[in-house]
């Protein structure tokens, strides 16, 4: 190397030496307030009923604890109350899967550590979550939103999704993807079957419009909201439909 080729590196060396490191450029807006991407970032974990990895916001977790009403070591869903404390254990985040451990399909998942699987298991996983997502529910970040026509509706914000509080039909699917605000598509949650013992306290008395909706605000702090509401979706979809993180 010639003398010259090693002043040149030197030089560099010593100007890299001091200059002071910049502050880290913020993450791109877009995926701060994404719920996808958000649930695509979480830590891989193992399905114990699949034996696949997948991103851990789309499985169910379950700890183990003693039940002293029957003195069993019993399996708990940590959905609203979770733990650090023991080894916890995945499943996918599926009714069908919960339906597929009664009455003794849960023994291979928990490796004998487990003598009692609540046979009310998929009732209570259905509570949990419907708790967990209206505890993430802002008011300051919810907007009112104007029905156009059939899944159209009116809006000046950016929204995460849409909460149907009021319709006139009694059977509308829980989760609908493309409901559409302006050029936005924008998923539709029927919480009607969700949070049924809040509709009274969510609409005004003196509304009488036929189909009441309100808009979440599209933002990093709706984000947990509109995971949980995602999950809930999860854990309702028939195993043949088709979902946009599968």
């Amino acid at each position: 190397m010639s003398n010259n080729t090693c002043s040149r590196i030197n030089r560099l060396v010593s100007h890299f030496q001091h200059v002071k490191p910049t502050r880290k450029r913020n993450a791109n807006p877009s995926l701060q307030c994404s719920p996808y991407a958000k649930m695509l970032a979480s830590p891989l974990r193992q399905c114990k009923y699949h034996r696949k990895m997948f991103p851990s916001a789309l499985l169910l977790r379950f700890g183990l604890g003693r039940d002293d009403k029957i003195n069993k070591i019993s399996a708990a869903p940590e959905i609203v109350n979770t733990s650090d404390q023991g080894t916890k254990y995945y499943v996918h985040l599926r009714k069908k899967v919960l339906q597929e451990l009664q009455p003794n399909g849960f023994q291979p998942i928990f490796r004998g550590a487990c003598q009692h699987f609540d046979k009310d298991m998929e009732q209570r996983v259905e509570q949990e979550l419907g708790i967990s997502a209206f505890q993430h529910l802002l008011s300051n970040r919810t907007v009112d939103l104007q029905h156009v026509k059939d899944r159209e509706w009116q809006s000046e914000e950016p929204l995460q999704c849409i909460l149907v509080w009021r319709h006139p039909s009694s059977s509308l699917p829980f989760c609908e993807l493309d409901h559409r605000v302006g050029d936005q598509l924008v998923p539709s949650y029927d919480v009607r079957q969700l949070w049924p013992d809040k509709i009274t306290s969510m609409i005004d008395a003196d509304d009488t419009r036929e189909i009441v909706a309100t808009g979440v605000k599209r933002s990093s702090a709706t984000v947990k909201l509109a995971m949980a509401l995602w999950r809930c979706h999860q854990y309702y979809q028939h195993p043949s439909s088709e979902s946009v993180l599968r």
